[in-house]
């Protein structure tokens, strides 16, 4: 019997890559990776079960699950739900709601992050991150699955 091939399930559904799409409720997510907030720059990956993970160096600052179609859970670490800029951030969201973009960059701009996620092996992360030629990368915690 043939051993069966590795399964990489990432890739969001139809419709969280409809709501990443240019201009639609995630999209500003997507950008996190090309724009700088803070001073920094974000790595952006998808998960298995519809979730997209954002990190800055070595933390996770928070993770976007899709609920429905027309709802998102943000959620983070216990110590970055605490902090007040996450107050209004780290819930469930509806997609057709007003002030996503708006809370996102107040989050981003405001979190407290250890020095420890942003320097040595974070800073490494976030350098590699940005890296396009000879490769690019696409997942910074590959895992192969299968059956």
């Amino acid at each position: 019997m043939a051993t069966p091939a590795p399964v990489y399930d990432r890739a969001p559904r139809d419709q969280l890559r409809e709501l990443l799409a240019p201009e639609r409720f995630l999209s500003p997510v997507v950008g996190l990776a090309s724009r700088e907030l803070n001073g920094y720059r974000h790595d952006v990956h998808f998960r298995a079960g519809d979730e997209v993970h954002v990190y800055r160096g070595l933390t996770r600052l928070f993770t976007a699950k899709l609920v429905s179609g027309f709802e998102i859970n943000l959620s983070a670490h216990p110590s970055y739900q605490a902090q007040p800029c996450a107050r209004a951030f780290l819930r469930r969201w509806r997609t057709d709601e007003p002030g996503f973009t708006e809370e996102l960059d107040h989050y981003a701009n405001n979190l407290k992050i250890s020095s420890s996620f942003l320097s040595a092996e974070g800073a490494v992360q976030d350098r590699w991150s940005r890296v396009c030629v000879p490769w690019t990368p696409f997942d910074r915690e590959g895992v192969l699955g299968g059956p």
